[in-house]
C-alpha cells in the first residue's frame, strides 16, 4: 500500500532514503531501474521537487551525463502546468496562422480542425496581435516562395525596368496576381499591380493608421509596411 503523502515523518524517511541511494550508486543506474519514478511517487509533491533538484545538482557535481529518465521526471515535476499549456497553445496558434496564410479562404472550422482546437479558439486568436504577427510572417514567406517561382519561369519585370524588387508586405499583396500568373502559365503585369497595390495601401493608411488582418484576406501588418 502507498503511504499517505501527508505524513511528514514518512516524507523525511523518503528524503533520507533518496539521498542514500544517490550516494551509493551512479545516477544513471537508478534511472535505468526506474528508481526515481518509484521513490518520488512515495513523496509529497513539494518533497519530490526538492529531491529532483538534489539529483540534478549531484549529477552536475559528479560530471555524470544527465539520464533521460531523470530529465523526463524533472520536466514533469518542475514545469508548471500553466507554462506547458502556454507553450502548447503558442505552437497551435502558430500552426493556425500558418495554415490561414497558406489558405486565406479557409473557414474557422477548417483551421480549427487542422490544428485540433475549437473554432471559437481560432476566432479569439485572430483578434490577438501575436496571431496577426505570425500570419504576416507566413504571408511574406509564402509570397517570397511564389515570387521566386515566378522569376524562374518568367523573369523579373522589376529588374528589367530597373526598379527595386518588392519586399515584405508589398510582395505579399502581389501574391494573388503572382499565383494567378503561375496557374495560367502566363506572366502578369506586376508593375501595374504594384502601383495599384500602393494606391490601395495609401487609401487604407489615410483611413486608419493600423489596419488589422481580417480572416480570409492577405491584409497588412498591424504596425504598417515591412
Amino acid at each position: 500500500m502507498r503511504t499517505p503523502k501527508s505524513k511528514k515523518g514518512f516524507d523525511e524517511f523518503v528524503e533520507a532514503f533518496f539521498d542514500f541511494i544517490m550516494k551509493t550508486a551512479p545516477i544513471g543506474e537508478w534511472a535505468k531501474k526506474n528508481g526515481f519514478a518509484f521513490v518520488l511517487s512515495l513523496a509529497a509533491p513539494a518533497t519530490a521537487k526538492r529531491l529532483i533538484a538534489s539529483a540534478l545538482l549531484q549529477c552536475a557535481q559528479r560530471g555524470e551525463v544527465l539520464p533521460l529518465p531523470l530529465a523526463e521526471v524533472a520536466g514533469s515535476y518542475l514545469a508548471p502546468e500553466a507554462t506547458r499549456n502556454r507553450v502548447r497553445r503558442r505552437s497551435e496558434m502558430a500552426r493556425a496562422a500558418a495554415y490561414q496564410a497558406t489558405f486565406p479562404q479557409a473557414s474557422l472550422r477548417k483551421i480549427a480542425g487542422v490544428v485540433g482546437v475549437d473554432h471559437t479558439v481560432v476566432k479569439d486568436w485572430q483578434r490577438q496581435v501575436a496571431y496577426k504577427r505570425e500570419m504576416v510572417k507566413w504571408l511574406i514567406v509564402i509570397a517570397q516562395a511564389a515570387y521566386r517561382q515566378y522569376v524562374a519561369q518568367f523573369g523579373s519585370p522589376f529588374a528589367e525596368a530597373g526598379v527595386p524588387e518588392p519586399q515584405g508586405m508589398d510582395l505579399a499583396r502581389l501574391r494573388p496576381v503572382i499565383e494567378g500568373a503561375l496557374s495560367r502559365g502566363v506572366p502578369a503585369d506586376l508593375l501595374a499591380a504594384t502601383a495599384d497595390s500602393d494606391d490601395v495601401g495609401r487609401a487604407f493608411r489615410l483611413k486608419s493608421p493600423a489596419v488589422p488582418i481580417e480572416a480570409g484576406r492577405g491584409g497588412r501588418a498591424p504596425a504598417g509596411r515591412s
